[in-house]
């Protein structure tokens, strides 16, 4: 099975979807899928700063694991080489 995937943006209700050669005289199927609506598609992603997203992504660990992984954290800043002046 041969398949073409294209964008493409109606004008006047119609799309045209050039196919190739060995496509004449048979039977192909047409799915028309709205990607976007139109405000989305115009909008720009808004790159949300912070860590506050984080916050209780953990709180199903015990306190002995949250313990140990604290521990692992300070260990690895406290390991990293420090010239600062």
């Amino acid at each position: 099975m041969e398949m073409i995937r294209q964008f493409a943006v109606p004008h006047n209700g119609v799309v045209q979807v050039p196919v190739p050669e060995e496509f004449n005289d048979q039977e192909v199927e047409v799915q028309v899928i709205l990607t976007a609506k139109p405000q989305e598609a115009k909008a720009k992603p808004t790159k949300k700063g912070g860590l506050s997203h984080l916050v209780g992504k953990y709180k199903h660990y015990t306190a002995e694991q949250n313990q140990e992984i604290e521990n692992e954290l300070r260990d690895l800043r406290d390991s990293w080489e420090r010239n600062i002046s």
